[in-house]
Order: structure tokens, then C-alpha cells, then sequence
């Protein structure tokens, strides 16, 4: 770590000279800085993170600064800088603040349970779900294999929930037909899935 002091106007001519195309003055304006970026962590950082990770990351912001920087609202490039790396640390304390463990518990009064498994919601089957949304997609491929009336008894019986007397009404058909209409039908559909 560099402890040498600088000046305003050293640092001036070092970001001048970046904006001038030295690239090099980049890695000079990081270690001058450096001291300030250890300042501002132990000022406003205080996680666990590893100082060396947290010095990176003041690194990180004070080249995107290089990008940000307007030296047209008046402010010296060094104290821009300094507000930058002021709002990172504190930024960082409070996504820290934010994080839990799934495995912490939760105390429910009645007893405890780990987050984890306050978040499983018993009434999803997705299994089921999945069962029933396939057995429905080929029971709809499958009742255009049936006559128009055969496909229209058990499309209202099987998916509308319409009971046999009711399809009978609907249909003006005698109950029996209905009956024998949907049995027909049924037994196309077996042979068609081959389940006997």
C-alpha cells in the first residue's frame, strides 16, 4: 500500500491524463487511492467480507467513475470519488443486512421450522398436475379417432362434467344411446392407447 500524500492538483494531473488516452495513469490513480478506499471500508463497511476483496471492489467503482464523472457540476474528481465509494460500502452493509439462510428457523410459537419448509406449499401436486395434463392432451388427440356424436358425449361427460342424463337432455338422445355412444367410444380409445 502506497502512504505517500497526494495532492488535489496530483490527482488532477493523473485523471487528466487518463482522459487523455495514458491508460497507465489508471493503475497509478489506483494506488494513490488506495488509502482512501481502505478509509472508506473501515469508515463504513462492516461485514465480514475480506478487506482485500472489499479493496477490489472500491477499485471496481473508482474506475467506473473514470465513465461517471461530470466535471461540470463543480466537484473535484477526488471528492466524487469519495462520496462513490462512501454510498458502495454502506450500499453493501444493507444488501448484507438482507441476506437469510433458508436453514435459519422460524420461531411459529408452537414450536420451530426452518424457512425451507415454510415455503413448501402441500396443496401443489405437481406430479398430479403433470399426470392430468398429459392424460387430457391425449385424450383430446385421440377424440378425433371418434365419430362427431361419440367425441361429443365423452368431451361433455369427461371434460365439461355433464352427467348422462343431463348429455341426453342436451342432445335429445335416449339415455341408452348415450350410454352405448360413450361405451363405443371408450373402446376406440382403449384399442387406440393399445390398453387393454
Amino acid at each position: 500500500m502506497n502512504k505517500k500524500k497526494y495532492t488535489v492538483e496530483e490527482f488532477s494531473n493523473v485523471v487528466d491524463g487518463i482522459y487523455k488516452g495514458d491508460v497507465d495513469k489508471k493503475e497509478k490513480l489506483l494506488d494513490m487511492i488506495e488509502p482512501l478506499i481502505i478509509s472508506s471500508i473501515k469508515r463504513y463497511y462492516y461485514g465480514d467480507e475480506l478487506m482485500e476483496d472489499m479493496i477490489q471492489e472500491g477499485k471496481i467503482r473508482v474506475l467506473e467513475c473514470l465513465d461517471t464523472f461530470d466535471s461540470e457540476k463543480g466537484v473535484y474528481f477526488l471528492g466524487y470519488v469519495k462520496a462513490q465509494l462512501r454510498y458502495l460500502y454502506l450500499n453493501l452493509n444493507k444488501a448484507k443486512e438482507f441476506e437469510i439462510s433458508l436453514n435459519s428457523t422460524l420461531d411459529l410459537g408452537d414450536g420451530s421450522v426452518e424457512l425451507i419448509d415454510s415455503l413448501i406449499d402441500e396443496t401443489v401436486d405437481v406430479e398430479g398436475d403433470l399426470i392430468k395434463k398429459y392424460i387430457n392432451k391425449n385424450l383430446k388427440d385421440t377424440l378425433d379417432i371418434l365419430t362427431d356424436r361419440e367425441s361429443q358425449v365423452i368431451y361433455l361427460y369427461y371434460f365439461k362434467n355433464i352427467g348422462m342424463k343431463d348429455i341426453a337432455k342436451e342432445l335429445g338422445l335416449a339415455y341408452r344411446t348415450v350410454v352405448n355412444t360413450k361405451t363405443n367410444g371408450l373402446e376406440k380409445m382403449r384399442k387406440s392407447w393399445k390398453v387393454s
